[in-house]
């Protein structure tokens, strides 16, 4: 038993590490020291660098549009049939929602869109017979779903994680995706309770 459990250990899906939240990078400030008396201290002049705007408004009808491509992409990751998609216009896409203030559609989007997979995998591992097919399950079900999110995070949601998110004191993505795991698939009475006791 103690064997076993330290070989599952890694399925302990209780404690959840928190997710890598990415902050804005730290743009230098320039400085010119003409003028400057002597001794004096050289003046600094601060200088920002603004982000790209698109000339064309995003309405809600627009923002549909966008976000249901998007849509369509993450269920492509999550069915591992991403080969053929193109990571820069999805990051754009995503990008001008965001920018255009439809911040609200891609994150719950994004969400309903996770927990929705994690929905028929929950099923999938629950109808095993084995216990310990359960727990094989379990975990190639989790160890997929945190790359997926990796993918998801990285090639959509990392503006709106560095925006949207923090401006709004919500959960950076892939923080969701793991809340969503527990709550879909590990807190599964027919699940959990089947792998605690493989582990007692």
């Amino acid at each position: 038993k103690k064997s076993r459990l330290k070989k599952y250990s890694g399925l302990s899906l209780v404690t959840m590490s928190n997710a890598a939240s990415f902050g804005g990078p730290g743009y230098p400030t320039g400085g010119s020291n003409s003028g400057a008396g002597r001794g004096s201290a050289p003046s600094k002049k601060k200088f920002t660098i603004k982000p790209y705007r698109s000339s064309t408004s995003v309405d809600k009808d627009a923002a549909a549009k966008i976000w249901k491509g998007l849509k369509d992409s993450i269920d492509e990751i999550h069915n591992q049939d991403a080969s053929l998609l193109s990571f820069e216009e999805l990051y754009r896409s995503a990008y001008n929602l965001v920018l255009h203030k439809h911040g609200d559609v891609l994150y719950n989007g994004v969400k309903s869109c996770v927990e929705e997979h994690l929905a028929k995998v929950s099923d999938s591992v629950s109808q095993q017979s084995l216990d310990e097919t359960v727990m094989k399950r379990l975990g190639m079900a989790w160890t997929d779903h945190m790359l997926k999110m990796v993918m998801v995070r990285d090639s959509i949601c990392m503006y709106m994680d560095r925006t949207y998110v923090v401006q709004q004191k919500k959960r950076p993505v892939y923080e969701v995706g793991l809340c969503a795991f527990r709550e879909k698939i590990w807190e599964r009475k027919d699940v959990k309770g089947r792998v605690e006791r493989m582990l007692m």
